[in-house]
């Protein structure tokens, strides 16, 4: 019975080590549309992350890459994938070899990216609801 017990607290403690979240899938909707999304990503992936893209694919909408995870020497692979949803865009990063926080932050810094990039560029409404309104005159006629 000690011994059984022993194990099972081994097994636990082992356990408790490992990434619990490895090969999870970070899944991020966008409000733009899949051809600036795909644009922005590509450059994310090649210049910010200085990943190498193995593998890429505008019409199917995904890129596959290599990296050197933090610590090892070892290349490893991951992906992002892009899916049209209408007018927007959701953005999905895999690295199955990593736990899930390392393609959430991924993914974070993409969005962070896409906002900086295509709301720069957004036109302005052409309905004139963004432009700036006068400044209510003072009346002239107090003393």
């Amino acid at each position: 019975m000690k011994r059984l017990r022993n194990a099972l607290l081994c097994v636990a403690f082992a356990t408790s080590f490992a990434p619990r979240d490895a090969g999870a899938r970070k899944v991020e909707r966008v409000p733009y549309a899949m051809g600036d999304v795909w644009n922005t990503a590509v450059r994310f992936v090649v210049v910010d992350e200085s990943y190498a893209v193995v593998e890429r694919d505008s019409e199917a909408g995904y890129i596959v890459f290599k990296f050197v995870p933090p610590g090892s020497k070892r290349e490893e692979r991951g992906s992002l994938e892009l899916v049209r949803q209408g007018d927007e865009t959701d953005v999905i990063g895999a690295m199955p070899s990593m736990p899930a926080h390392h393609e959430a932050a991924m993914i974070e810094r993409l969005v962070a990216k896409l906002r900086r990039e295509l709301l720069a560029r957004r036109p302005a409404p052409r309905d004139g609801s963004n432009t700036k309104k006068p400044a209510p005159k003072a009346d002239a006629g107090l003393e």
